[in-house]
Order: C-alpha cells, then structure tokens, then sequence
C-alpha cells in the first residue's frame, strides 16, 4: 500500500532528518566557544511513529564523539553502536563497540590494557559470538584492533598506537579495501612492514600521515650505505613468477591515488621519505618534517624527477638550511602554488629560492622562531610574487615599530591608484585576500602582574577594534578562543597605521596582527557594487 503522505516516505524523511540540528555552539564567559550534543529535536521527531524512528535512529547515531559526547551514558552508547559511521574514540575507552559499517575511524590515545579482557568478554556476551571471539592465536585483541578489523569499509583511518610502543601489526589491515586516507601516530614499523602496508592500500589511498613511526630510520650500528641499498631493494621491482624482472614494472609498488603525504616524525626518516615519494606519481602535497640532512638533496631530485603534479610544500627544517634551500628550488618543476617554511638560516638564501616560484606562488608562510629576521628582504616578496592571495611572515624576535612600518611602506613603491608609498607597490595588490603580521605588539619590559596584564590586553583590544572601525575593519565574533594579547607597553598609534598603509588593497578581507584577526567590512556603493570603506 502506497503511503498516504509525503512524510510517510523514508526517503523524503531522511532528507528533513540531515537538517534537524544535533550540535550547539554556545560561547562562555571567557568567550570560549563550547560544542555540546542537543538531540532534543531529533529525538522528539523519532518518537512520532515506527517508520519516523526507524529513519530518524541511524540519523542521530551516525555519529560518536567521545568528547563532545560524553554524557551520553555508555549504555546508551553500546547499544546504539551499530548505526555509527563516524567514531572518535580514546584508545581507553571502555564502550564495548559492535559497530561494523564505519566509514572514518579515529583512535587517540593509549589503550588500557587491563580492559582488554573485560572489554573482549562484553563484546561476546552482547553480539552472542562464539567462544573466543576477540582472539587470534590465542592472544587477546585489543578492542582498537577489533573495531579495525570488523569494519571493512573504512574510508579513513587515524590510529594512534599504544604506549608503550608496540610493532605495527600488517594483520589488521588485510580486510580494508577502501582506505583513502590512513593516519599512523607513535608505533613501531621497520621500511619491510610500511612497504606490506601501503600494498595492502595501494588502490584506494589518497591521503598519507605518519607521526611518531619509528623504524624507518637508520638504526646503529648500521651506516647510512647499508640502510640506503636496503630501501632501493625494497622499492625495485620485485622478480616475476619466473624468477626475471618485469621491465613493464608491473611487480612495483605503486600509489597511484596519493595526492597528500605528511610526515612529522621527530626521527630522521628523510631517507625512507625520499624513495616513498618515486612511487606516488600523482603527488600535490608534501609536509615534511625534516630532522635530518642525510636524504633532503636526493628527496628533492625525485620530487622533481618523480612527481611533476607537486604544488604545495610545508617544511619543518631544523637541518642545514642550504639543503632546504636546494628542497625548495628544485622540488617543484610547474612551480609551487603554496608554502611553507620556518626559517633557520641565510634569509638571502631562502628568499632566492622562493623566487624560482614567484609567478606561481598563491600562498606563502614563513615563520622564524629563533633569530633576527631580514623584514626588507621578505616584504620584497610582495613585489615580486604576482598571484600571491595569502601572504604570512612571523618572527618572535620582530617588534611593530616605526621601522617595521617603514620598510613595509617602502617596499610598497609609489604605484597609482592612490597616495605615494603604500601597497600599491604590490604585484600582487589586486589578487592578496589575506595578510599575517605576527611581529609582536609590545615593546616589553615592566613586569607581567596578573590585574595590570588584563587590563593592557583589554587596553589594546579596544584601540584596536576603536581605532580601525572607521576604516572598515572589524574583530569578528565570536572572538577565537586561541588568541592571546601579551605585553604591557602598546604602541596603538602603529597599529593605527598598518591598517592605514594596506588600505590600497582592495581584494584584501583578513588581516591578523600578532595573532589578533580583523575582517574587512564590505559597503555598498553608490553603483551597487561592494567595497570597503575608505577613509
């Protein structure tokens, strides 16, 4: 029998379901902005009839954030398990899981091994599995890797190993086909078990993150030549069924869908990093942190050698710079569209190789942590790089001073459109929609007593916001809880002035001042049109 109404209809349900809301943003006190779980309205629809709560139930349960979801009682949680799809979890979690259509899959955190057995025991009784379920060879699994292995339609996975760290087990990624992105943070895995997995995920991977692996580096007493012949044979083709090598390269391992490769391992893995990369012919992205020299020069030959898509590098150098120097320049033969880089050497060294990239450029970041920093050299990059849409230069060691704001100026040149020596000097004036100035906003000294501190902060933020409002800028809300507005000596009257010197910029809609972000206000003109309001 046809239903009698629309809302009698599954489909049509589903479809109002996606846009009842089960999450509120709600702001503290300290301007905090909190994210807490609020079913009501979905939960009072579910209760209408049979039909709406069998539509309505694996709508609310899709999914569950140990977080933001913690008053949900564990009860509850078990029981409405096997409608998750999205699940966010500590590995100590104590929820017996019986979820099996999961799509992405995120474990922070070490399990507890003492759960292991309560947890094993809580998973049987509640699905009704035979004896011995949760075990392979009569070792115990632990519930993160029985939740890896029951869901077989993982698209994206983020695992973080136990501690203390255990080797990585190539068993428990057998079954998933459809991995798209894997994310691996602190455990044990030699070059061997990496190239098993990446096999395993081959067809489907597009996104790769390894954090805290340790394994792929050289291990002593063995020598770099060792461990370098000992990678080139497990990237070779591997011999054929007759014992030859297939010159077709059929037998290589290849990641022909990997676009984005992430490495923030503290260990010197550059050398795994460098043969990793001749297999991903399709590679765009590349953040890399870089704890070692050994294998930068090579990774940046087969970059260029072996991925010619690559148009986005983020760099963690604390190497010698001309290597990275050497990374940048050649790492890229279209030119790169966006990077990143913290600085720790010759500014004139990394500025020249930026400059292979200027026509291409659309976002760039630099950051120096340590050090003075050459201000002239980089603003110079303003002039030189033409499609740059975001520009960020940081220094802890640079104050917002008149001479920060004349060479800011100066650089700007004295191009038309508008008063002399400004940011109509620019080549890229016309296409920059969001500038970073992260000097610091404060002379120093004095001390930092708590009442006087607050009240400074709350000094500046209001000649901040008072004094750029009338030029069309505004601190947008809620305010960003990761904010914070240090020092005691303020000058407002340079602050006043940075915003007068980039009102020549008319795509130009953030600008952020020691981590204090500002929007532009657009108007509407006289033609209809909108554009900021000039002073």
């Amino acid at each position: 029998m046809a239903p009698s109404h629309p809302l009698d209809i599954p489909e049509i349900l589903a479809r109002i379901g996606f846009f009842l809301p089960l999450w509120i943003d709600n702001i503290n006190s300290k301007s905090e902005q909190r994210t807490r779980f609020e079913p009501k309205t979905l939960l009072t629809c579910a209760s209408v009839s049979k039909i709406w709560r069998r539509v309505f139930l694996p709508l609310l349960w899709y999914r569950y954030d140990c977080i933001l979801m913690k008053s949900v009682p564990q009860e509850t949680v078990a029981l409405n398990s096997p409608h998750f799809r999205v699940l966010q979890i500590f590995g100590n979690d104590a929820t017996a899981f019986q979820c099996v259509d999961l799509v992405d899959l995120i474990i922070r955190g070490a399990p507890n091994q003492m759960l292991l057995g309560i947890l094993a025991a809580a998973r049987s009784s509640r699905t009704g599995a035979r004896a011995g379920a949760g075990c392979e060879g009569g070792i115990v699994l632990s519930p993160q890797q029985q939740l890896v292995r029951s869901n077989l339609y993982l698209q994206s996975l983020f695992w973080h190993g136990p501690s203390p760290q255990k080797s990585l087990d190539i068993n428990d990624f057998t079954g998933l086909k459809y991995i798209q992105t894997l994310k691996l943070s602190n455990w044990l895995c030699s070059p061997e078990t990496m190239i098993e997995l990446l096999s395993l995920v081959a067809g489907t991977l597009r996104e790769l993150k390894l954090d805290r692996i340790n394994g792929l580096q050289p291990l002593q007493p063995e020598d770099l030549d060792t461990f370098t012949e000992r990678l080139s044979t497990l990237f070779a083709p591997q011999p054929d069924k007759d014992g030859g090598t297939n010159n077709n390269n059929d037998n290589k391992l290849v990641l022909p869908r990997l676009t984005t490769l992430v490495s923030t391992c503290e260990k010197a893995v550059s050398l795994f990093l460098a043969e990793l990369v001749k297999i991903c012919p399709r590679l765009m992205t590349l953040d890399v942190y870089l704890a070692d020299d050994n294998g930068t020069t090579r990774l940046a030959d087969n970059l260029r050698t072996h991925c010619p898509e690559l148009q986005e590098l983020k760099l963690s150098p604390v190497v010698t710079f001309r290597r990275v120097d050497a990374l940048i320049r050649q790492s890229s033969t279209a030119g790169l569209r966006k990077l990143s880089v913290e600085v720790c050497g010759p500014d004139e060294d990394l500025i020249a190789a930026i400059l292979q990239h200027a026509g291409t450029l659309e976002d760039l970041a630099i950051e120096r942590s340590v050090g003075d920093m050459d201000i002239c050299r980089y603003f110079g990059l303003l002039e030189e790089c033409s499609s740059l849409e975001s520009f960020s230069l940081s220094a802890t060691a640079v104050t917002l001073d008149k001479e920060f704001l004349d060479t800011l100026k100066n650089n700007g040149g004295s191009g038309s459109g508008g008063g002399g020596g400004s940011s109509h000097g620019w080549k890229c004036r016309r296409r920059l929609r969001k500038l970073v100035l992260n000097p610091r906003l404060y002379h120093g000294g004095g001390g930092s007593g708590g009442g006087e501190q607050l009240k400074a902060d709350k000094d500046l933020l209001k000649v901040m916001s008072d004094s750029v409002s009338a030029m069309g800028w505004y601190r947008p809300r809620p305010l960003d809880p990761q904010q914070h507005f240090r020092g005691r000596f303020i000058n407002h009257t340079m602050v006043r002035k940075t915003f007068e010197l980039v009102q020549g910029l008319e795509k130009l809609e953030t600008l952020v001042l020691d981590m204090v972000v500002f929007r532009s206000s657009p108007t509407i003109s006289p033609t209809g049109s909108s554009s900021r309001l000039q002073t």
